[in-house]
C-alpha cells in the first residue's frame, strides 16, 4: 500500500481523484462510524464508547495493535489508512450518497458527538472498537489492572495513618447523632409546611369527571412523535376552552401544547437487559412519583394526567433539546438551581445526558425521570454542583458527568452478562 500522505504537490495534482488526505480519511471514518451506530443498540454502543474513552485517556500507544487489526492490514503507519474502503466508494457513487444520508437516532448520535469531543476526534479508535470490541476489552482490563494495583500502594500507605484517627472519628460521631436528632426535627417541621401547601398538591386536569369542561386534545402536525428505548412521545394540542381552564386551575402559565409519553417495553433483543429496573412499568411509576415531588416547581415538566393501565403520561410542554446555538447565557444559575432542587429532594435523575435537557423561552428544563429515584443507578449520570462553574461551556459539563459514570456502567453490563 503506498504512502498516501507523502506525496508532493505535483503529484497529488495528477492523481487527486485517487489519492485520500488526511482530512478526507478522518471524514469517511466517522461517515462509516455514523453508519455502524445508526445499527447498534444504544446500550451496546455505550458500553464501547465508555471503554474507548478510559483507552483514550490513558494515551496508550496502539501503533502495534492496529497493525495487526484485520480491520487496517500490515505495515500500517502512524495515520491509520483506508484506502482500500476509499477506492471502493470512489468506484460506486451511490454507496457514497447512502453512506452521507444516513439516518441515526438522537440518543446514538449524541454519544458519539460526546465521544468526539472527549478523545479529541480519535476516531481509529472507535471505528476498531465497533468492528473488534474483544480485543479493545483485553487492553481496557489490563488498564483496570494497573489501577488496581496503585490503589491497593497507596491502601497500603494509608493504613497506619487512618488507625491514628479512629478515636477522632468516634467523638464526630457522638456530635453527628445529636446533630441529627435536631435536622429530624427541622424536617418534620418543614414536611407539615408543604403538606399544608395546596398550591403544590398534583391535580389530574384531563381526567376531570365533576367538571363541565373535558379537556379535547388533537395530534399536533408539525411535531413527530419521538420514539426511545422505553416508549414514546407525542405533541398534541389542548383546546382554547379547556386551556384556559386548566391554567386557572393549576395557577401557572401553560402552553397549549401537551406531551403525551407512552411506555412501551424495551426490544433490545436481551432479555435480562430489558427487564433491568422493572422494566417499562417501572420507568412509568418512578416518574410520576418524581414528578408529583418536583409538582409545580420551575424547571422541571408539570404533570397532567396518567392512566395506569395504558402506561401513559401527559406533562406541560418544556420546549427543544439544548443546543450549542439555543444554550441559555444564565445556564450556570438555571443548572444551579436545578441540581440544588434534586439535592433538597433527595432525588437522583441519573440520565442527565443531552437529551434530557430541553429550553423553552430562555428556561432550562431537565425531563425524563425514568431512571431518578433516591439512588444511584444506570446510567450513572448526575451533574455535581460543585463542577458547575468549574466548566465554560454547558457540553464539557455533561462529558465530564458522563465520564464519571463509566466505570459503573461498564461493571452493571458485565453484571448482567448479555
Amino acid at each position: 500500500m503506498e504512502n498516501i500522505y507523502n506525496i508532493d504537490e505535483e503529484e497529488t495534482n495528477i492523481t487527486k481523484t485517487r489519492v485520500l488526505s488526511k482530512t478526507k480519511l478522518h471524514c469517511l471514518l466517522k461517515t462509516v462510524i455514523k453508519y455502524y451506530a445508526s445499527n447498534i443498540d444504544y446500550m451496546h454502543l455505550h458500553n464501547i464508547i465508555d471503554h474507548c474513552i478510559v483507552i483514550s485517556d490513558n494515551n496508550i500507544d496502539l501503533t502495534s495493535f492496529y497493525e495487526k487489526s484485520p480491520e487496517f492490514g500490515t505495515n500500517v503507519s502512524e495515520n491509520i489508512k483506508a484506502y482500500y474502503l476509499y477506492n471502493y466508494i470512489m468506484e460506486n457513487n451511490c454507496v457514497a450518497k447512502y453512506l452521507q444520508s444516513i439516518k441515526i437516532n438522537s440518543k446514538n448520535n449524541d454519544l458519539l458527538e460526546m465521544y468526539y469531543r472527549l478523545s479529541k476526534n480519535n476516531y481509529f479508535l472507535l471505528y476498531t472498537a465497533i468492528n473488534n470490541f474483544d480485543e479493545i476489552k483485553k487492553i481496557f482490563h489490563n488498564i483496570q489492572l494497573k489501577e488496581h494495583k496503585s490503589d491497593n500502594d497507596e491502601h497500603d500507605d494509608n493504613e497506619s495513618d487512618n488507625d491514628e484517627h479512629d478515636d477522632d472519628e468516634h467523638d464526630d460521631d457522638d456530635n453527628e447523632s445529636d446533630n441529627d436528632e435536631h435536622d429530624n426535627d427541622d424536617n418534620e417541621s418543614d414536611n407539615d409546611d408543604n403538606e399544608s401547601d395546596n398550591d403544590h398538591k398534583y391535580i389530574d386536569v384531563l381526567l376531570i369527571t365533576n367538571e363541565k369542561i373535558i379537556p379535547k386534545l388533537t395530534k399536533n402536525e408539525d411535531n413527530i412523535a419521538n420514539k426511545g428505548n422505553w416508549g414514546e412521545i407525542g405533541f398534541y394540542n389542548l383546546d382554547y376552552e379547556s386551556h384556559i381552564y386548566i391554567k386557572s386551575k393549576l395557577k401557572v402559565e401553560l402552553s397549549n401544547i401537551i406531551i403525551k409519553k407512552i411506555y412501551k417495553p424495551s426490544n433490545s433483543g436481551e432479555t435480562e437487559w430489558d427487564n433491568r429496573g422493572d422494566g417499562c412499568e417501572g420507568q412509568y411509576t418512578r416518574e410520576i412519583n418524581i414528578l408529583k415531588q418536583l409538582y409545580k416547581i420551575p424547571h422541571f415538566p408539570i404533570l397532567l394526567s396518567t392512566d395506569d393501565e395504558k402506561l401513559e403520561i401527559y406533562m406541560s410542554y418544556c420546549g427543544e433539546k439544548i443546543t450549542e446555538i439555543n444554550v441559555p447565557v444564565n445556564w450556570k444559575e438555571q443548572i444551579e438551581e436545578i441540581v440544588l432542587t434534586l439535592n433538597e429532594k433527595h432525588i437522583l435523575h441519573n440520565d442527565m445526558h443531552i437529551g434530557n435537557f430541553l429550553v423553552n423561552d430562555d428556561i432550562i428544563h431537565l425531563v425524563d425521570f425514568g431512571w431518578s429515584s433516591g439512588n444511584y443507578f444506570w446510567p450513572y449520570k448526575n451533574i455535581k454542583l460543585e463542577d458547575i462553574n468549574d466548566h465554560k461551556y454547558f457540553f464539557d459539563l455533561l462529558d465530564i458527568t458522563c465520564k464519571y459514570g463509566i466505570n459503573d456502567r461498564i461493571n452493571y453490563v458485565n453484571s448482567l452478562k448479555l
